[in-house]
Formats: C-alpha cells, structure tokens, sequence
C-alpha cells in the first residue's frame, strides 16, 4: 500500500469518520431549517463517500493521485475547522 493512501486510510478510520459521526448526531438534534437540512444531507453524503473510499482502498482499487487530492481536501476542512 502506498504511503498516501495509508495516511488517508489511517486519517479516515481513527478521525475524519469519528468526528463526522459526531457531527451528524449534532446537527440532526436540531435541524429547524431547510438549510439545517441540507447541512445534514451533506455531511451523510459525505460519510458515505468516505466509507465507499475505505472499501476501494481495501479492495487496492484507490488511485494515488485520488488519494492525494483527498487528503488535500481534508486538510483544508482541518484549517477552515482551526479558523
């Protein structure tokens, strides 16, 4: 497994799916508007893209550069969540 997809799959499985799960009860406790909803849809949509990574990783079907540009993306979120 290359190094790349092994940090995405260890950042994936011990923090990005745990902290996700946790904001998805918190929203879902007080979605009020369309808004809150589409929050909500989001992060499940999320969730499930996440998951679908994870397996594709185990089967090794997960390219490098695709791992890459997600671990790009978890790190801005990670610095938009700092700010």
């Amino acid at each position: 497994m290359n190094a790349k997809i092994k940090q995405l799959k260890d950042i994936l499985e011990s923090d990005a799916l745990l902290e996700l799960d946790e904001t998805i009860k918190e929203v879902s406790k007080n979605v009020k508007t369309d808004d809150d909803k589409e929050e909500l849809q989001y992060l499940k949509d999320l969730k499930k893209y996440f998951e679908e990574v994870l397996v594709a990783i185990a089967k090794d079907e997960l390219p490098e550069k695709q791992a890459e540009d997600i671990l790009a993306v978890l790190e801005e979120m990670q610095l938009e969540d700092e700010l």
